[in-house]
């Protein structure tokens, strides 16, 4: 990845837009003073590429002053990655969802230069897109390409596990821990249908050990259906006599039932009729009392026609009044709006007259104070130079001291950070003793778990087989129980005073024949009742023991639960003492002790820096009183610029009146007392109110019209009622006539209908008490129905675990066929899983990588320190137990002209020095394996750390290495290396946030 182009607005310091071209930057140092936003542009690459930063919070990432406004951040961010070109814009609005856009363009070379869209239908899969295009993730792209401001040991640091999940990220070998969760899955489901194969086994076994018993039990269920069918029949010819009488009495009680009907109709419609003809009576009634009043109705409808025909001539009149005085509303607002601005314009006037006399008399005293203020400058100008050069001279000595201090705090935290190990040595050493005997201790109760554990799977065999027993016998005790009870039945009926017949063929019986038959089923029962309570007995000891088993295998879980901890005892202990052998061997070897005396004896000489205190104090006071004169200075310089100002906005307002102002006062005042404004609005006011005069409207005659028409507003209606009453009279009378008549032959049909109804219901009582219960026998029928029902559903289930017996036998032999089958594809799937593991594959590629990596690292050693130091990557270590399987790992080894050393031992400017050369491992590893193409370095504030050798052998290894790089970016606030680089961009925190410069060195 090539970047091109990176554009940041409202986003952390950056307020309006800040863009930097960085074609063509192949080297470049960026500059500036501390938070002027440096790092910024390091955090606006890593948002747009992956919405990440060193921000925790998004919200975080909008500047304060933007998100105050409601504006939002924008991160544009062009790049080159494999011959196209490729923009990512995001957006953030505090409290609201991201925005992201992705575009791809061809190379020009191509004649393909148009931007198309690569942005997906949500923002997580572009995100994905956008990193499978770069083939990194976030931690992995900042390891390998960014050594951050306080991040550049984030890979030597880390744990040996997360080392070597990076790398596995960066060879792209995580890929197998999918293909290992494949294999995971697929052998889980495997173990799944294992178990199955073999609970599905263990079934048709128990089935195929029921057989005898399924056919005596489909023997006894067929013999039991016959006697059933034979009793249904005998109640269904009885029913069936039953049904024939209630059919009959059923049909007599619906001719009672619809007469009554018919009864209960003539009775409704002789109440209709009879409303009906009361009805009409009240209509004919009313409207004869109304023909009588016919004179009265005709005047008072005469008087509302004259009354309407008044009300109408005044309405039309009240309509033209109010349209004019509507057409004269606008014309006298327009009239009065002329004349208030006038008004207005007057007092405004007067008041600029005003203040011209006010400013005439305040820029005579400015210039008083203007040439008092002037003296006063020059003096504390002149008074001023001295001072400077004491306060030169008080800073120079002040940095002087800053240098030492520092030196001393340097000295002292080694000192500090030796003292601390040397403990930590020493707490180590007896530490070693106790954790060899918690894993002694640990090995010693794991080996006594595991044998317990051993007698516990013998006892989970027994308690199975007691358990396939135990159901054994209680199903015998079943069919035992249900063949006594067959044998008991058979002897009652033999027993009976009918017993001269057999109560299963129906043949006769002698009664030595009847008697040889008793007892030979009484034999049969005795048999069936000692082998019965011999299983019971036996099933009570089986009880005892299974109960003893469990209560032994409820010790499972916990014993797997000590072995478990037992074993992590014993492993974390190894791995602690293998830890501390190496520690306290390095030690012991690097000669820290008589670091420590040397230390000591170099802190104990404190004189330079007394002295340097000193010369501080006694120039104190020199570089207060240049603060104060500087202070002075910027208030009077500030006062003379206000005055200033004010002098000429007062020399401005007072042209201006004597220009404009004046003549425009006169001209309002003439206009206002002649009443010259609004001439064709005044006009056309008094034509409209001669055409008012010219109406002479009379608004109590309208309201005098309008209250007798609505007293005299029934007339109409009434009118109309009228002529109604006439038309209507003659047709009801004759209505009236066919009504009764109606009512008489209504009253005749039901007197013959009650009397055809009386003998009816005679016939219908006497059919009722010839009937049986025919509900209880249609009872009886289906209940003998059901139990035929139920006999044969037994004989069908019966003759159908028979029949399955067959089937089972087969699916015996297929499902033990498919077990091997499943066995030894449930071994095969453990086997991939395992080589698809960390151990697997992956720890085999990376421990091929790893010579790569590590003469790379090497390489930029040697120029770094001159061949003093080295790194060493191990993938493996022994056991402290000694076993043969190592321990995987991925330990860093570092060592320099004294020998192997622990990290934490080296220097800041060391460990710089280290994280600096595996870094740029790591980056030429991911271009050249992993298939990423990071073609750029970032180094964010490095060189704080080293001293100034340190610092120039870390520019002479970045110009070694720039042509291996399309674009290197050095982050620096020390002066000394800004010239060091062949470009700059420089920082600037102004008034409206953070700016960039390239400046050409």
């Amino acid at each position: 990845m090539i970047p091109h182009y990176l554009s940041l607005r409202n986003f952390l310091s950056y307020r309006a837009q800040a863009s930097i071209d960085l074609r063509g930057l192949h080297l470049a140092a960026i500059t500036g003073a501390n938070g002027a936003g440096k790092s910024s542009i390091l955090d606006g690459i890593t948002w747009a590429l992956f919405g990440k930063s060193r921000v925790r919070s998004d919200d975080d990432i909008v500047n304060r002053v933007a998100a105050s406004k409601g504006e939002t951040a924008e991160v544009e961010f062009v790049f080159e990655l494999e011959g196209a070109i490729y923009r990512i814009m995001r957006r953030k609005a505090a409290g609201k969802t991201s925005e992201l856009e992705f575009h791809v363009r061809g190379a020009e070379s191509n004649g393909d230069a148009r931007w198309r869209v690569l942005t997906e239908a949500r923002l997580r899969e572009t995100q994905s897109e956008i990193e499978r295009l770069l083939r990194m993730n976030y931690e992995v792209f900042t390891n390998a390409s960014f050594l951050l401001q306080g991040e550049a040991d984030q890979f030597t640091t880390k744990t040996a596990d997360k080392r070597k999940e990076i790398l596995a990220d960066i060879l792209g070998v995580s890929q197998w821990d999918i293909y290992k969760e494949m294999a995971t899955e697929s052998r889980k489901a495997a173990e799944a249908g294992l178990a199955s194969l073999d609970r599905q086994l263990s079934e048709i076994e128990a089935e195929l050990g029921t057989e005898d018993e399924l056919k005596r039990h489909l023997e006894s269920a067929e013999a039991h259906a016959r006697m059933a069918t034979a009793e249904r029949e005998r109640q269904d010819a009885l029913v069936s006599l039953a049904r024939q009488n209630k059919i009959r009495a059923d049909e007599q009680r619906a001719i009672v039932q619809q007469m009554t009907a018919e009864l209960l109709g003539i009775d409704q419609e002789l109440q209709r009729v009879t409303a009906r003809v009361n009805e009409r009576q009240g209509e004919l009634a009313n409207y004869q009392a109304l023909l009588s009043r016919r004179e009265e109705v005709e005047a008072t409808h005469m008087e509302w026609q004259i009354a309407d025909r008044e009300f109408q001539r005044l309405q039309e009149q009240s309509e033209t009044h109010s349209r004019i005085l509507r057409d004269m509303h606008p014309l006298e607002l327009a009239i009065s709006r002329v004349e208030t601005a006038l008004r207005e314009r007057l007092k405004d006037l007067e008041a600029r007259r005003e203040r011209a006399q006010n400013d005439e008399s305040e820029g005579s005293r400015l210039r008083l104070e203007l040439d008092d203020l002037s003296a006063r400058l020059a003096s504390i100008q002149a008074s001023s130079v001295e001072a400077v050069h004491a306060e030169e001279a008080w800073r120079k000595a002040q940095e002087q001291l800053r240098d030492l201090e520092h030196g001393r705090r340097l000295l002292e935290q080694e000192r500090l950070q030796l003292q601390a190990r040397s403990g930590q040595i020493a707490a180590m050493v007896q530490e070693q003793e106790q954790v060899e005997a918690s894993r002694n201790s640990a090995a010693k109760s794991l080996s006594d778990v595991q044998t317990q554990l051993d007698a516990l799977d013998k006892g989970r065999e027994d308690l199975g087989r007691k358990i396939v027993e135990k159901e054994s016998l209680q199903s015998e005790q079943s069919r035992l129980k249900e063949e006594m009870s067959e044998i008991k039945v058979r002897i009652g009926n033999l027993s009976a005073e009918d017993g001269s017949k057999c109560p299963l063929c129906g043949q006769p019986l002698t009664p030595a024949h009847r008697r040889n038959v008793i007892d030979e089923l009484e034999t049969q029962g005795n048999d069936r009742g000692d082998r019965y309570r011999g299983n019971k007995q036996q099933l009570s000891v089986l009880e005892g023991e299974l109960l003893t088993l469990r209560s032994d295998l409820e010790q499972l879980q916990p014993l797997m639960k000590r072995r478990e901890a037992f074993q992590a005892t014993v492993n974390r202990s190894e791995e602690r003492l293998s830890a501390m052998d190496g520690e306290i061997a390095g030690w012991r070897e690097s000669g820290m002790a008589s670091r420590m005396a040397e230390l000591d004896a170099l802190l104990a000489d404190d004189s330079e820096a007394t002295e340097l205190r000193a010369q501080i104090e006694s120039s104190r006071s020199a570089v207060e009183e240049r603060r104060n004169l500087a202070d002075e200075q910027r208030q009077i310089e500030g006062q003379v610029a206000r005055l200033q100002a004010r002098r000429e906005q007062i020399e401005a307002a007072l042209n201006q009146w004597e220009t404009e102002g004046r003549a425009a006062l006169e001209e309002t005042k003439r206009r206002l007392a002649e009443n010259d404004f609004a001439a064709e609005d005044r006009a056309a006011m008094t034509e409209l109110q001669s055409s008012l005069e010219s109406v002479a409207y009379d608004h109590e005659a309208h309201a005098a019209a309008a209250r007798k028409r609505e007293a005299l507003a029934a007339a109409p209606e009434e009118k109309q009622r009228l002529l109604q009453a006439e038309a209507a009279v003659r047709p009801l009378t004759e209505s009236l006539t066919d009504l009764e008549r109606q009512r008489e032959g209504i009253e005749s049909r039901k007197s013959s209908l009650g009397a055809q109804q009386a003998a009816a219901t005679q016939r219908l009582q006497e059919l009722d008490a010839g009937m049986g219960n025919l509900q209880e026998a249609e009872a009886e029928l289906q209940r003998l129905r059901e139990v035929v029902v139920e006999a044969n559903r037994v004989v069908g289930g019966a003759r159908q675990r028979v029949e399955v017996l067959e089937v089972q036998r087969a699916n015996r032999t297929k499902l033990t066929a498919e077990k091997a089958q499943a066995a030894r594809r449930t071994g095969l799937l453990r086997q991939l899983e395992e080589a698809c593991g960390r151990n697997g594959v992956q720890a085999t590629l990376i421990e091929a990588a790893l010579p790569d990596i590590e003469a790379y690292a090497n390489d930029l050693l040697y120029r770094l320190t001159g061949g003093e130091m080295r790194v060493a990557f191990k993938a493996q270590r022994p056991r402290k137990s000694g076993r043969d399987n190592p321990i995987e790992t991925l330990d860093i080894e570092i060592s320099d002209s004294n020998g192997e050393r622990p990290y934490e031992n080296y220097s800041g400017g060391e460990k710089f020095r280290v994280n600096f050369a595996v870094r740029l491992a790591l980056s030429q590893v991911l271009a050249h394996r992993a298939g990423a193409q990071l073609r750029m370095l970032v180094i964010d504030e490095g060189f704080g750390s080293q001293d100034p050798e340190g610092r120039q052998r870390l520019v002479e290894a970045i110009n070694a290495i720039q042509d291996e790089l399309e674009c290197i970016l050095v982050i620096t606030h020390i002066e000394e290396l800004r010239d060091k680089f062949p470009n700059r961009i420089e920082v600037e925190k102004a008034p409206d946030g953070s700016q960039l410069t390239v400046v050409p060195v």
